[in-house]
């Protein structure tokens, strides 16, 4: 039997997106590190603290690698802090934002709540049109309901809040990967 090897997969001429060359480390002075104290088992009384340093995004010259690394922080900043809804989340963002981060991050914040308001509503909607017209009051109540909810009522939403700052968070990276890219 004749083996043979596939051209394609010794295309070297592409850079990759994230070398595996590690890139040279930034160190990061007083000013673009915040201390937090968490706790080593979040929801115990009395538990263990642990001082972490995190650093402070900015958004302007942070690379793919910072980015991800400051993602990973903030999961285990909020899981050492207890911050289990949206309300806390965003309530301890603007210590590890800075600047065109933190606004950024604000704007997708709100598009992140229309989004789930309008997934609400649709989904009430779809209710409706199922229902046999004995809970249409109900329903159009809900809908209402919906309609005039604040950004800090869905933040406050235990099933949805910490969901609306996770797709915020994720669509500030997103956008701030191409500025990463453009500058390359």
């Amino acid at each position: 039997m004749k083996i043979v090897a596939i051209k394609e997969f010794d295309n070297t001429k592409t850079q990759p997106l994230l070398p595996l060359v590690p890139e040279p480390t930034k160190l990061a002075g007083k000013d673009n590190l915040t201390s937090i104290e968490i706790s080593t088992r979040p929801g115990t009384v009395g538990a263990a603290k642990v001082k972490v340093g995190i650093k402070v995004l900015e958004g302007l010259e942070e690379s793919p690698r910072e980015l991800i690394a400051w993602r990973k922080s903030i999961e285990r900043a909020f899981i050492g802090l207890s911050c289990t809804t949206g309300t806390q989340q965003m309530a301890a963002l603007p210590q590890f934002t800075r600047g065109f981060a933190w606004t950024t991050l604000e704007v997708k914040c709100h598009e992140a709540t229309e989004a789930t308001r309008a997934r609400e509503i649709e989904a009430k909607e779809l209710e409706l049109e199922a229902d046999d017209g004995n809970e249409e009051a109900r329903i159009n109540g809900e809908i209402a309901a919906i309609r005039v909810r604040t950004k800090e009522q869905h933040l406050a939403d235990a099933n949805a809040g910490h969901v609306i700052v996770t797709e915020a968070v994720n669509a500030l990276l997103t956008t701030l990967m191409p500025l990463f890219a453009s500058r390359s």
